[in-house]
Protein backbone atom coordinates (compact mmCIF):
# COMPACT_ATOMS: atom_id res chain seq x y z
CA UNK A 1 0.00 0.00 0.00
CA UNK A 2 2.88 2.24 0.70
CA UNK A 3 4.66 1.69 -2.53
CA UNK A 4 1.46 2.69 -4.30
CA UNK A 5 1.09 5.27 -2.26
CA UNK A 6 4.56 6.54 -3.14
CA UNK A 7 4.45 6.04 -6.66
CA UNK A 8 0.98 7.95 -7.11
CA UNK A 9 3.19 10.81 -5.58
CA UNK A 10 6.05 9.85 -7.86
CA UNK A 11 3.42 9.90 -10.60
CA UNK A 12 1.83 13.31 -9.36
CA UNK A 13 5.44 14.92 -9.01
CA UNK A 14 5.90 13.82 -12.39
CA UNK A 15 2.74 15.54 -14.05
CA UNK A 16 3.28 18.25 -12.15
CA UNK A 17 6.39 18.68 -13.69
CA UNK A 18 5.25 18.33 -16.71
CA UNK A 19 2.47 20.52 -16.69
CA UNK A 20 4.93 23.36 -15.23
CA UNK A 21 7.06 23.34 -17.78
CA UNK A 22 4.41 23.74 -20.64
CA UNK A 23 3.09 26.39 -18.72
CA UNK A 24 6.59 28.65 -19.08
CA UNK A 25 7.39 27.14 -22.67
CA UNK A 26 3.79 28.12 -23.96
CA UNK A 27 4.24 31.66 -22.30
CA UNK A 28 7.79 32.20 -24.00
CA UNK A 29 6.24 31.42 -27.50
CA UNK A 30 2.85 33.39 -26.74
CA UNK A 31 5.17 36.32 -25.93
CA UNK A 32 7.21 35.92 -29.22
CA UNK A 33 4.29 35.22 -31.28
CA UNK A 34 1.96 38.37 -29.84
CA UNK A 35 5.09 40.65 -30.24
CA UNK A 36 5.42 39.24 -34.28
CA UNK A 37 1.86 40.32 -34.53
CA UNK A 38 2.66 43.56 -33.28
CA UNK A 39 5.40 44.13 -35.70
CA UNK A 40 3.69 42.55 -38.71
CA UNK A 41 0.50 45.55 -37.45
CA UNK A 42 3.36 48.15 -37.27
CA UNK A 43 4.43 47.08 -40.95
CA UNK A 44 0.89 47.53 -42.00
CA UNK A 45 0.47 50.59 -40.22
CA UNK A 46 4.10 52.17 -41.88
CA UNK A 47 3.06 50.89 -45.50
CA UNK A 48 -0.34 53.14 -45.42
CA UNK A 49 1.57 56.04 -44.28
CA UNK A 50 3.90 55.69 -46.76
CA UNK A 51 1.47 55.38 -49.59
CA UNK A 52 0.00 58.68 -48.54
CA UNK A 53 2.96 60.25 -48.60
CA UNK A 54 3.38 59.01 -51.97
CA UNK A 55 -0.22 60.16 -52.96
CA UNK A 56 0.40 63.72 -51.74
CA UNK A 57 4.01 64.35 -52.46
CA UNK A 58 2.75 63.42 -56.25
CA UNK A 59 -0.32 65.49 -56.66
CA UNK A 60 1.79 68.69 -54.97
CA UNK A 61 4.34 68.05 -57.99
CA UNK A 62 1.68 68.31 -60.12
CA UNK A 63 0.17 71.77 -58.73
CA UNK A 64 3.94 72.94 -58.52
CA UNK A 65 4.46 72.51 -62.53
CA UNK A 66 0.75 73.93 -63.42
CA UNK A 67 2.04 76.78 -61.62
CA UNK A 68 5.37 77.17 -62.87
CA UNK A 69 3.46 77.58 -66.45
CA UNK A 70 5.80 74.87 -67.86
CA UNK A 71 5.03 74.13 -71.55
CA UNK A 72 2.02 71.73 -71.89
CA UNK A 73 4.07 68.83 -73.27
CA UNK A 74 6.19 68.79 -70.53
CA UNK A 75 3.09 68.35 -68.03
CA UNK A 76 1.37 65.75 -69.74
CA UNK A 77 5.13 63.68 -70.06
CA UNK A 78 5.13 64.61 -65.84
CA UNK A 79 1.78 62.87 -65.31
CA UNK A 80 2.36 60.04 -67.57
CA UNK A 81 5.79 59.63 -65.63
CA UNK A 82 4.69 60.00 -62.17
CA UNK A 83 1.17 58.46 -62.49
CA UNK A 84 2.95 55.28 -63.90
CA UNK A 85 5.29 55.68 -61.11
CA UNK A 86 2.33 56.33 -58.80
CA UNK A 87 0.49 53.21 -59.92
CA UNK A 88 3.62 51.14 -59.63
CA UNK A 89 3.77 52.18 -55.96
CA UNK A 90 0.59 51.71 -55.24
CA UNK A 91 -0.01 47.82 -57.08
CA UNK A 92 3.55 47.45 -54.77
CA UNK A 93 2.35 48.81 -51.49
CA UNK A 94 -1.10 47.19 -51.91
CA UNK A 95 0.24 43.84 -52.89
CA UNK A 96 2.70 43.71 -49.38
CA UNK A 97 -0.37 45.20 -47.19
CA UNK A 98 -2.33 42.15 -48.62
CA UNK A 99 0.89 39.77 -47.96
CA UNK A 100 1.39 41.54 -44.45
CA UNK A 101 -2.22 40.83 -43.56
CA UNK A 102 -2.15 37.28 -44.12
CA UNK A 103 0.93 37.26 -42.46
CA UNK A 104 -0.58 38.53 -39.55
CA UNK A 105 -4.43 36.59 -39.78
CA UNK A 106 -1.71 33.61 -39.47
CA UNK A 107 0.12 34.59 -36.52
CA UNK A 108 -2.87 35.76 -34.84
CA UNK A 109 -4.29 31.83 -35.43
CA UNK A 110 -0.77 30.32 -33.67
CA UNK A 111 -1.46 32.85 -31.12
CA UNK A 112 -4.78 31.88 -30.39
CA UNK A 113 -3.68 27.82 -30.55
CA UNK A 114 -1.02 28.89 -27.72
CA UNK A 115 -3.39 30.74 -25.66
CA UNK A 116 -5.95 27.96 -25.76
CA UNK A 117 -3.12 25.47 -24.71
CA UNK A 118 -1.77 28.08 -21.93
CA UNK A 119 -5.58 27.96 -20.32
CA UNK A 120 -5.78 24.44 -20.97
CA UNK A 121 -2.42 24.21 -18.67
CA UNK A 122 -3.67 26.40 -16.32
CA UNK A 123 -6.92 24.63 -15.84
CA UNK A 124 -4.86 20.79 -15.55
CA UNK A 125 -2.47 23.00 -12.81
CA UNK A 126 -5.64 23.77 -10.75
CA UNK A 127 -7.41 20.35 -10.91
CA UNK A 128 -4.05 19.35 -9.22
CA UNK A 129 -4.37 22.11 -7.00
CA UNK A 130 -0.72 23.26 -8.55
CA UNK A 131 -1.25 26.74 -9.03
CA UNK A 132 1.46 28.30 -7.07
CA UNK A 133 4.59 28.70 -9.49
CA UNK A 134 1.78 29.62 -12.64
CA UNK A 135 0.80 32.68 -9.99
CA UNK A 136 4.13 33.82 -9.20
CA UNK A 137 5.23 33.94 -12.45
CA UNK A 138 1.76 35.70 -13.78
CA UNK A 139 3.00 38.71 -11.48
CA UNK A 140 6.53 38.99 -13.52
CA UNK A 141 5.17 39.01 -17.14
CA UNK A 142 5.26 42.84 -18.01
CA UNK A 143 5.78 42.14 -21.80
CA UNK A 144 2.91 39.76 -22.31
CA UNK A 145 0.71 42.27 -19.98
CA UNK A 146 1.52 44.86 -22.45
CA UNK A 147 0.42 42.95 -25.33
CA UNK A 148 -2.39 41.89 -23.86
CA UNK A 149 -3.82 44.94 -24.66
CA UNK A 150 -3.50 45.00 -28.51
CA UNK A 151 -4.48 41.49 -29.10
CA UNK A 152 -7.40 39.57 -30.76
CA UNK A 153 -10.42 39.83 -28.20
CA UNK A 154 -10.56 35.44 -28.65
CA UNK A 155 -6.97 35.67 -26.86
CA UNK A 156 -7.82 38.60 -24.52
CA UNK A 157 -10.61 36.08 -23.17
CA UNK A 158 -8.53 33.21 -22.35
CA UNK A 159 -5.48 36.01 -20.87
CA UNK A 160 -8.07 37.38 -18.77
CA UNK A 161 -9.89 33.56 -17.62
CA UNK A 162 -6.00 32.72 -16.56
CA UNK A 163 -5.75 35.66 -14.87
CA UNK A 164 -8.78 35.36 -12.47
CA UNK A 165 -7.84 31.60 -11.76
CA UNK A 166 -4.15 32.82 -10.71
CA UNK A 167 -5.65 35.58 -8.74
CA UNK A 168 -7.72 33.79 -6.90
CA UNK A 169 -4.75 31.32 -6.37
CA UNK A 170 -2.87 33.99 -4.63
CA UNK A 171 -5.58 34.33 -2.17
CA UNK A 172 -5.71 30.52 -0.76
CA UNK A 173 -1.41 31.79 0.51
CA UNK A 174 -3.38 33.14 3.72
CA UNK A 175 -2.93 37.09 5.07
CA UNK A 176 1.18 36.84 5.22
CA UNK A 177 3.11 39.17 3.12
CA UNK A 178 3.94 37.19 0.45
CA UNK A 179 0.43 36.82 -0.35
CA UNK A 180 -0.42 40.34 -0.17
CA UNK A 181 2.66 41.02 -2.42
CA UNK A 182 1.80 38.59 -4.74
CA UNK A 183 -1.87 39.74 -4.76
CA UNK A 184 -0.78 43.38 -5.83
CA UNK A 185 1.66 42.42 -8.16
CA UNK A 186 -0.61 40.68 -10.15
CA UNK A 187 -3.45 43.19 -9.89
CA UNK A 188 -1.37 46.21 -10.82
CA UNK A 189 0.15 43.94 -13.57
CA UNK A 190 -3.02 42.83 -15.25
CA UNK A 191 -5.85 45.25 -14.20
CA UNK A 192 -5.67 47.47 -17.64
CA UNK A 193 -6.61 43.95 -19.50
CA UNK A 194 -9.34 44.15 -16.91
CA UNK A 195 -10.31 47.68 -17.93
CA UNK A 196 -9.60 47.63 -21.51
CA UNK A 197 -10.59 43.80 -22.32
CA UNK A 198 -12.72 43.68 -25.74
CA UNK A 199 -16.79 42.87 -25.71
CA UNK A 200 -16.58 40.38 -29.04
CA UNK A 201 -19.80 39.47 -29.78
CA UNK A 202 -19.01 35.97 -31.20
CA UNK A 203 -16.52 35.49 -28.16
CA UNK A 204 -17.70 37.17 -24.76
CA UNK A 205 -14.64 37.38 -22.33
CA UNK A 206 -17.11 36.41 -19.57
CA UNK A 207 -19.99 35.45 -19.02
CA UNK A 208 -22.90 37.31 -16.88
CA UNK A 209 -22.16 34.66 -14.02
CA UNK A 210 -18.62 34.69 -14.53
CA UNK A 211 -18.02 38.21 -14.37
CA UNK A 212 -20.40 38.55 -11.19
CA UNK A 213 -18.51 35.71 -9.74
CA UNK A 214 -14.97 37.64 -10.52
CA UNK A 215 -16.16 40.76 -9.63
CA UNK A 216 -17.53 39.72 -6.09
CA UNK A 217 -13.96 37.94 -5.80
CA UNK A 218 -11.76 40.64 -6.99
CA UNK A 219 -13.91 43.13 -4.25
CA UNK A 220 -12.99 40.95 -1.22
CA UNK A 221 -9.41 40.94 -2.60
CA UNK A 222 -9.08 44.88 -2.91
CA UNK A 223 -10.53 44.95 0.60
CA UNK A 224 -8.11 42.52 2.38
CA UNK A 225 -5.02 44.50 1.29
CA UNK A 226 -3.74 47.22 3.24
CA UNK A 227 -4.37 50.69 3.24
CA UNK A 228 -1.52 51.74 1.24
CA UNK A 229 -1.76 48.75 -1.12
CA UNK A 230 -5.25 49.50 -1.83
CA UNK A 231 -4.17 53.03 -2.68
CA UNK A 232 -1.64 51.43 -5.37
CA UNK A 233 -4.32 49.31 -6.75
CA UNK A 234 -7.39 51.61 -7.07
CA UNK A 235 -4.96 54.31 -8.32
CA UNK A 236 -3.84 51.58 -11.13
CA UNK A 237 -7.96 50.63 -11.49
CA UNK A 238 -9.11 54.33 -12.02
CA UNK A 239 -6.37 55.42 -13.72
CA UNK A 240 -7.35 52.48 -16.57
CA UNK A 241 -10.76 52.80 -16.11
CA UNK A 242 -11.90 56.66 -16.79
CA UNK A 243 -10.07 55.99 -20.06
CA UNK A 244 -11.93 52.68 -20.98
CA UNK A 245 -15.15 52.56 -22.71
CA UNK A 246 -16.00 49.57 -20.50
CA UNK A 247 -17.73 50.07 -17.23
CA UNK A 248 -16.08 46.63 -15.81
CA UNK A 249 -15.43 46.35 -13.08
CA UNK A 250 -16.80 49.18 -11.20
CA UNK A 251 -14.68 49.09 -8.12
CA UNK A 252 -16.19 52.22 -7.02
CA UNK A 253 -17.50 51.28 -3.74
CA UNK A 254 -13.79 50.10 -3.07
CA UNK A 255 -12.39 53.07 -3.83
CA UNK A 256 -14.93 54.98 -1.95
CA UNK A 257 -13.68 52.14 0.99
CA UNK A 258 -10.38 52.82 1.14
CA UNK A 259 -10.89 57.18 0.70
CA UNK A 260 -12.49 56.88 4.12
CA UNK A 261 -10.39 54.29 5.68
CA UNK A 262 -7.37 56.62 4.68
CA UNK A 263 -8.66 59.63 6.05
CA UNK A 264 -7.57 61.32 9.15
CA UNK A 265 -10.14 61.72 12.10
CA UNK A 266 -9.37 65.30 11.90
CA UNK A 267 -10.02 65.23 8.30
CA UNK A 268 -13.42 63.74 8.61
CA UNK A 269 -14.78 65.99 11.11
CA UNK A 270 -13.97 69.02 8.70
CA UNK A 271 -16.26 67.00 6.15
Amino acid sequence: MKSLLKGDKSLRETNRAALESAFFRTIDLLTISLEEVCHQQELKDGSWFWALIHSLFLKNVGAIQQKLSLECILTYLFSILFGSVKSSRTARELIGASTINMKRSNLNTVAEKLVCELLWVTEKLKDGSTLNEAARSWATLHTLAKLSLSAHSRIQACLLRISVMLLKESTLYGPDTYSSNLKVNILLLWLPLFCNVKIGFDYPCLTPSEKADFFRDLEQIVLSLSVVDQERVLTCWLREYISSTSEWPNLQECFENWYFSAKKPSDMAAL
